[in-house]
């Protein structure tokens, strides 16, 4: 099993979920309760 498979696999969770979290934070930008529980888990 090559470790670049899974270094490029990894990336793609990586990438997405950094997606994710930046359309949570333009979609409840005006909750300030959400985003501070966002910052304590990053």
């Amino acid at each position: 099993m090559g470790g670049g498979v899974f270094e490029v696999w990894i990336g793609c969770i990586y990438w997405i979920n950094h997606k994710m979290l930046w359309f949570i934070l333009i979609k409840h930008r005006n909750e300030k309760k959400l985003f501070d529980v966002i910052v304590v888990l990053f």
